[in-house]
């Protein structure tokens, strides 16, 4: 055989069935989330006109553990590997649901001065770019007051700031090349609706 063929674990039956118990058992856990999570998304985005649901990215999280799974369960890999893989899948998805339960806890502490939630679509009323609010800041962590379009803020460096994912073409357009992250004072932003046009990000992998 090749000398780099890898070396298959050698498991009891035990151990197999134990592994094979495991991706069954995430797989009946990621079904068993699908309605709660789909119901919370058509909520989301009944309640908040314009914003990209966050339940989304639970989502997402939740199909490819399921498609993981099922490639695990008919795939040759060893029962071991498809285990360890669901397992992490799980894990993965426990943590965005742990962030996003700590987002939305701390905007309710500050929706009195917060305007935009995240997740929601937003746009530049300077610079014309569209975006996604993924992050914000009570106060900017740096020094704001000499920067291009916050000259007409009023002291800017005790406003509220967002952390942008910009969409890719009105970067292009309006800077000349993509950029990944825009970081924009509150009173430079206004909502913006998708049925005006979709927003394209760069993700990054």
């Amino acid at each position: 055989s090749s000398p780099d063929a890898k070396a298959k674990v050698s498991l009891s039956p035990e151990l197999q069935h134990a592994c094979e118990a495991i991706t069954n058992g995430i797989q009946d856990i990621g079904h068993r989330l699908l309605p709660p999570v789909l119901e919370l998304k058509k909520q989301q985005l009944n309640d908040d006109n314009g914003v990209v649901s966050l339940a989304s990215t639970l989502l997402s999280s939740l199909q490819s553990m399921s498609l993981e799974n099922e490639r695990g369960i008919s795939s040759p890999s060893s029962p071991l590997d498809s285990a360890i893989s669901s397992i992490k899948k799980l894990n993965q998805f426990y943590a965005k649901l742990i962030a996003l339960e700590w987002s939305h806890d701390i905007h309710k502490k500050n929706e009195n001065t917060i305007d935009f939630k995240l997740g929601q679509t937003v746009k530049h009323k300077l610079f014309n770019f569209k975006g996604v609010v993924v992050a914000w800041d009570p106060k900017p962590h740096m020094d704001v007051s000499q920067w291009d379009g916050l000259q007409g803020v009023d002291n800017p460096n005790e406003k509220p700031f967002y952390h942008i994912r910009p969409d890719i073409n009105d970067c292009i357009r309006e800077f000349g090349g993509p950029r990944t992250w825009r970081y924009v004072c509150q009173d430079n932003l206004e909502p913006y609706d998708l049925k005006h046009g979709r927003i394209e990000l760069e993700m990054e992998l």
